[in-house]
C-alpha cells in the first residue's frame, strides 16, 4: 500500500467513526431534546454567571456581633496549647460548628509530630548565689491571675529551648540579641562566651535570638519584653487588667524552633508513612542552650546586679527605672486553634470570626443569596504556636492537590491588634481586590474602611492605603504562598498610627501577646466591648471570601505585581549598585526580564478586559493563566526537595 492510500484509509476509518458517533449523539438527544436542552442552557447560564451585587448586602445584615462574641467566649474559657487535651475540646467544637451550620464536607486530620511542655508540677526559676555560693534569691517564673474564674494556662517557658540548668558568675545584656549586637559586646571587649545572657524581645524573632546566642558561645539566655514597648511609663494606669498593656509579671511564651513543621519529617507530612529523622539526629535540629522567658520585674532585678558595669549607647536602653548596662478550584479562609495561653487575640479572635462567616455563608448558600462557583474550605489549624507545624504537614501531604486546585488562601490568625484602622499584607495581584471592598464597607456614617485606613497608612504617593507584600513566614499563609505558590492575605485591625503609648511597639504586635493577659475580658471590656470591629472584619473577609469564589473572572490583577517588583528592583539597584558595580556584577539581564514581565502583564490586561464572558472555555482559559501566575515564581529546582 502506498502513502497516499495509507491517508485514504485513516481519513476513511475515521470518516465512519465521526458519523457513528454523531449519529450516537442525535439519537441520544432526540429522546427528550427539550428536556435534555434546558438542563444544558441551566448548567451552562451557571457557569457564565457572574457575582451577584448584592450580596455584600446580604452579608452586612446577617453577620452578628454578637454571635461572634459567644464564639470567642467559649473558645477562650480554656486554655488550648497545641497538642493538648484542651485544643482537642477546641477542635471537637469547631467541626461540631461546622456541621451545625451545614457545610458539605468536614474532616480532622491528625499528624503525629514533636511537641514540647513545661515541667507543670515545679515552677522554671532563677537563682542568685553570693560569691561564697549562698543562695541569696529565687524568682520563680510564673504570672499572676488578675480575674477570677479564669481556668490556669501553661507555666511560662520557650518551646523546644534545651533543658537543664545552667550557672554563671557573669550575665551579660545584649540589646536584641541581633548579630550586630553582639559584635558591639565583642568590639567593646566582652567575652559572652559560657556566660549567661539578657535580651529583650523585638526587632527579630525570639528562635533568631538563641541562635545567635548559641553561636556565639552563651551558656544560656534570659528573654524579657521590656516596658519601652510592652507598658510604657505613659501608660500607667492602663497596665492589665485596667488596660491592655503587660504587667510587670507578664511574659511572652513561644517557641525557638528557626524550622517550620514537624521537626522529624522536614518535607514530608507526618504520618504513620512518613521518614523521620533518627532520634540520634534530633539534637542537631534542636536548639542547644537552656532559654527562659521573665517578666520585666524579674529583669530588673536582674538588671541591678550589672547596674555598676559601664552604661550602654542609648539604642539599647529600654525602660526599666533603672541603668541599662550592655476540587475544583477551591478558595480557602483559616487561622490556627492553639495558643499558649487563653489566646482571646492570638489566633481565637479569627477562629470568632471564620465560625461566624461558615454561620452567615452557609445560612446564605441556603437561601440561594449566595452560589459560589467555586468550592470554600474553612481550616482550623493545630500547633501553629510550635512552628507552623498542622498547616505544614497538612499542605505537604496534599502538595499536588493544592497545586493543581487552588485559587487563594486567606490567612485570618490575629484579626485584633488595635480598634483603629484595617491593616493586610498581600500578595500584589490581590490589592486591586481589597481596596474594591474596604472602599465598599462602612466603618462609620461617614467614613468607609478604606477611606479610615487610608488615612491611618498611606503609602508614599498617600494615593492608596499602604498594603505589604513582605508577607513572611510567621503565620500559616507561609506553606501557601511558598510552598504551594498561590497569592495569601493577612489582615487584622490596627492601632492609631499617632497613639502615643504605642511609640516604641510595632503595629503588629501588642503588649499581652503570648501571656495570660490574652483574656476574653481584655476584648470585650478593653479593646472592643461592642464588638463592632470584629464585625466589620467579618464584612470584610466574607466580601473576600464571596467574590473570589463567585466572580465570573478571578479579581486578580497581574500589573500589580510587575509594578512591585519593579520597585523592588529600583530600590535594590539603588541601595548596592556601587557595591555590585566593584564585583563586576550587572543587572541589565533582571531589568529586561522585569521589563518583559511588565509588556506582558499590561497586554494580558488588556485582552482580559476585551474577552466574550458568554464562552466559558475561554473564561475557564484566562482564569487558569491567572490562578498560575505567582506559580510561576516557585523555585522548583529541587534543593532540599523543597519548592520556595
Amino acid at each position: 500500500m502506498n502513502f497516499s492510500s495509507k491517508n485514504f484509509f485513516l481519513l476513511l476509518s475515521l470518516g465512519v467513526i465521526v458519523s457513528i458517533g454523531l449519529g450516537f449523539l442525535i439519537g441520544f438527544f432526540s429522546k427528550d431534546a427539550k428536556k435534555i436542552d434546558q438542563t444544558v442552557v441551566d448548567y451552562y447560564s451557571k457557569l457564565i454567571r457572574d457575582y451577584d451585587p448584592k450580596g455584600l448586602e446580604h452579608l452586612i445584615n446577617e453577620v452578628n456581633a454578637e454571635s461572634i462574641r459567644s464564639y470567642l467566649k467559649n473558645i477562650t474559657f480554656l486554655p488550648h496549647q497545641g497538642g493538648t487535651e484542651m485544643d482537642k475540646k477546641s477542635a471537637d467544637y469547631i467541626i461540631d460548628s461546622f456541621k451545625e451550620f451545614g457545610l458539605d464536607h468536614h474532616e480532622i486530620f491528625e499528624y503525629d509530630v514533636l511537641l514540647d511542655y513545661p515541667d507543670e508540677k515545679k515552677f522554671n526559676n532563677i537563682q542568685i548565689n553570693d560569691s561564697s555560693s549562698i543562695l541569696e534569691k529565687t524568682y520563680e517564673i510564673d504570672e499572676p491571675t488578675y480575674d477570677p474564674g479564669i481556668n490556669p494556662v501553661s507555666k511560662p517557658f520557650l518551646a523546644y529551648a534545651k533543658s537543664g540548668s545552667v550557672s554563671s558568675d557573669e550575665l551579660y545584656y545584649a540589646n536584641f540579641c541581633m548579630e550586630e549586637d553582639f559584635k558591639i559586646l565583642v568590639n567593646q571587649g566582652y567575652n559572652v562566651e559560657d556566660k549567661l545572657v539578657i535580651c529583650r524581645y523585638g526587632k527579630i524573632f525570639r528562635g533568631n535570638k538563641v541562635l545567635i546566642a548559641q553561636n556565639y558561645g552563651v551558656k544560656g539566655l534570659i528573654l524579657y519584653d521590656d516596658p519601652f514597648r510592652a507598658a510604657p511609663s505613659i501608660a500607667t494606669g492602663l497596665i492589665y487588667p485596667t488596660g491592655e498593656f503587660l504587667p510587670n509579671q507578664g511574659t511572652q511564651r513561644g517557641s525557638v524552633m528557626v524550622t517550620d513543621g514537624d521537626p522529624l519529617t522536614p518535607f514530608y507530612p507526618s504520618n504513620e508513612y512518613g521518614y523521620r529523622i533518627p532520634d540520634r539526629k534530633l539534637d542537631d535540629l534542636l536548639p542547644k542552650i537552656p532559654a527562659q522567658v521573665v517578666g520585666y520585674s524579674v529583669a530588673y532585678e536582674l538588671f541591678k546586679l550589672i547596674e555598676k558595669n559601664a552604661p550602654v549607647e542609648n539604642e539599647w536602653k529600654g525602660e526599666l527605672n533603672m541603668t541599662y548596662s550592655y476540587g475544583d478550584r477551591y478558595v480557602m479562609i483559616g487561622n490556627h486553634r492553639d495558643s499558649w495561653t487563653l489566646g482571646s487575640l492570638d489566633p481565637s479572635s479569627g477562629t470568632a470570626v471564620m465560625l461566624e462567616l461558615a454561620r452567615v455563608l452557609m445560612k446564605l448558600k441556603k437561601e440561594n443569596k449566595w452560589s459560589p462557583k467555586r468550592s470554600v474550605m474553612f481550616l482550623s489549624w493545630g500547633a501553629e504556636e510550635y512552628g507552623l507545624i498542622g498547616s505544614v504537614e497538612w499542605v505537604e501531604e496534599y502538595l499536588k492537590k493544592l497545586q493543581a486546585n487552588s485559587i487563594t488562601y486567606l490567612n485570618i490568625d490575629t484579626m485584633i491588634k488595635g480598634n483603629y484602622s484595617y491593616r493586610a499584607y498581600a500578595s500584589p495581584i490581590l490589592y486591586d481586590l481589597i481596596f474594591d471592598v474596604t472602599k465598599s464597607v462602612q466603618q462609620t456614617s461617614d467614613e468607609t474602611v478604606f477611606d479610615r485606613w487610608l488615612k491611618n497608612d498611606p503609602n508614599l504617593e498617600k494615593s492608596e492605603p499602604e498594603i505589604s507584600p513582605y508577607l513572611g513566614s510567621g503565620s500559616d499563609h507561609m506553606s501557601f504562598l511558598q510552598k504551594v505558590g498561590i497569592p495569601c492575605v493577612e489582615q487584622y485591625f490596627a492601632r492609631d498610627k499617632k497613639n502615643q503609648y504605642f511609640t516604641n511597639m510595632d503595629s503588629s504586635s501588642y503588649p499581652t501577646y503570648h501571656s495570660a493577659y490574652e483574656t476574653f475580658r481584655l476584648v470585650d471590656e478593653i479593646l472592643d466591648p461592642k464588638f463592632e470591629t470584629f464585625r466589620i472584619l467579618a464584612i470584610i473577609v466574607g466580601e473576600l471570601l464571596r467574590r473570589l469564589s463567585e466572580q465570573l473572572i478571578l479579581p486578580f490583577n497581574v500589573t500589580r505585581f510587575s509594578t512591585q517588583l519593579q520597585k523592588e528592583y529600583e530600590s535594590f539597584r539603588s541601595d548596592h549598585k556601587v557595591f555590585l558595580a566593584g564585583l563586576d556584577i550587572h543587572l541589565d539581564l533582571l531589568e529586561n526580564s522585569i521589563s518583559n514581565l511588565t509588556y506582558a502583564a499590561q497586554k494580558f490586561t488588556k485582552r482580559l478586559e476585551s474577552i466574550d464572558r458568554s464562552k466559558y472555555h475561554l473564561v475557564r482559559m484566562y482564569n487558569d493563566q491567572l490562578r498560575n501566575f505567582e506559580r510561576s515564581f516557585l523555585d522548583s529546582s529541587g534543593r532540599d526537595r523543597n519548592a520556595y
